[in-house]
């Protein structure tokens, strides 16, 4: 066992010289420095051994200026190291397989780096203070990585290759921060977790099945959150994210994806990109505030995806390519604007509204599109559905309100219009207009308008049309 404690450079420099030269299996090496004044610190420590070796290292520095350079070969190392001080750089390295290192670094402009090589490996890095940047990369399976850090300006750089990696920030406090994690494996998690702070950039991509990327209690304002997935199986949940001109970009490429946010986001201004390409996949979101800008894009069959829009002036656009999809978009709140395009074999939209001066338009390009549109008690809202080369089209409402627009274009055969669980549509209030075009064969328009000054028109092109509305009838 070799234990060296000293504040100078040179007897740091002979300790490294003598663990490189002379390590053996099952050495323990421990080093403590302090500065107290001008002088910078150095230590370097090099440990190999065999297969049976079981090394483990202890390096603290206090001052300013200080270098920490540790390297270990073989199995079951472990890292203990401690940096206070200003300008400090600390580079670990081992290789072998089930490492555990710990580095705690306090001060201003200071590099962390960690590299292992091997399986089942862990490290820890706590950073606090400004412009630190840490870098970690992990080769193997059964890695993990945390990083906290406090302060402003930091870097935090994960790479982990192999199967059930975790990497994680937890508690992190600060501003103009950037995190970078990449996973390339099988199962693989990474997370933000209590991340407190504005205009935060943070890069997640993960290779692979089965991974799973969380972002819990995330806040702040002016954030940008880019994750990528790739491969089958994917999750991605965000519970919630709250702040301002935040900015969430989330692209899953393979089958069975999912990406939740059940209490999403709160806060105002945000925007909102998810896309999925592959069969299978769901995604579910909701939001609160306004302003918010939320865009859904799937590709592929038998895909899901719902959004919930509490507030005013937001935005929300679903866009599915495929077969068997199915898009729901529900608002609640004023002057929102709500979007579904779907291309593709038997469409199925979801539009409720709650409030006023409302925007939703459905547009269906295929076979057997489906859209239900449904209201109470709301006003000056406009409907626009759009139904165009495709068979067996079907638009149910149920509008209940005065001001309200209903546009219907349907081009194709067998069109219907109709009531959302009922043989008719109906639109109730004063000052409505209902507008329904049908170009094609076998057209049907079953319906009633109550109210006063409303406005009907209903055009109709094509064979065995037939139309019936109860116009004027009991709100």
């Amino acid at each position: 066992m070799f234990k060296f404690t000293s504040r100078k450079t040179l007897l740091a420099l002979s300790v490294a010289a003598c663990l490189s030269g002379q390590a053996v299996a099952n050495d323990t090496a421990i080093v403590l420095q302090t500065n107290t004044g001008n002088q910078e610190n150095l230590v370097q420590l090099v440990q190999t051994g065999t297969a049976t070796s079981d090394n483990f290292i202890i390096a603290q520095q206090v001052g300013s200026g200080n270098e920490t350079d540790i390297q270990q070969s073989g199995t079951a190392n472990e890292i203990d190291t401690y940096s206070g001080g200003d300008a400090n750089s600390v580079l670990l390295k081992q290789d072998g397989s089930s490492h555990l290192m710990l580095v705690e670094v306090e001060g201003n402009n200071n590099l962390v780096e960690v590299n292992q090589m091997g399986v089942a490996q862990e490290a820890t890095a706590l950073v606090q203070g400004d412009d630190n940047q840490i870098s970690i990369v992990q080769d193997g399976g059964l890695n993990w990585t945390l990083a906290e850090f406090r302060g402003n300006g930091n870097s935090y750089e994960a790479l982990q290759d192999g199967v059930f990696n975790e990497s994680a920030v937890i508690g992190g406090l600060g501003n103009d921060n950037t995190v970078a994690i990449e996973q390339d494996g099988f199962a693989n998690v990474g997370g933000i977790v209590g991340l407190r702070g504005n205009n935060n950039d943070i890069a997640i991509q993960q290779f692979g099945d089965e991974n799973v990327f969380i972002a819990r209690t995330f806040s702040g304002n002016n954030n940008e959150l880019n994750i990528f997935q790739d491969g089958s199986g994917n999750e991605f949940q965000i519970n919630p994210l709250n702040g301002n001109d935040n900015v969430v970009f989330v692209d899953q490429v393979g089958a069975n994806n999912l990406i939740e946010a059940p209490i999403g986001i709160s806060g105002d201004n945000n925007t909102y990109d998810f896309v999925q390409a592959g069969d299978d996949n769901y995604i579910f979101f909701a939001s609160v505030g306004s302003g918010h800008d939320l865009m859904i894009s799937q590709t592929g069959n038998n895909n899901n995806g719902e959004m919930i829009l509490v507030g005013s002036a937001n935005v929300g656009t679903i866009e599915t390519t495929g077969d068997n999809n199915y898009a729901g978009i529900g608002l609640v709140g004023n002057a929102n604007n709500g979007r579904i395009s779907q291309n593709g074999s038997d469409n199925f939209a979801l539009l409720d509204v709650a409030g006023d001066r409302n925007r939703l338009n459905v547009n269906q390009a295929g076979n057997a599109n489906e859209v239900i549109v449904t209201g109470e008690s709301v006003n000056n809202n406009n409907v626009t559905v759009n139904q165009r080369n495709g068979d067996l089209n079907l638009v149910d409402v149920l509008l209940e309100g005065n001001g309200n627009t209903l546009n219907v274009l349907q081009r194709g055969s067998q069109n219907w219009v109709g009531g959302d669980n009922a043989p008719s549509f109906r639109v109730a209030g004063d000052n409505g207009t209902v507008l329904i075009t049908q170009q094609g064969s076998d057209n049907l328009v079953l319906g009633a308008q109550g109210g006063v000054d409303n406005v009907l028109q209903v055009v109709q092109i094509g064979s065995f049309n037939t139309a019936i509305v109860n116009q004027n009838a009991p709100n």
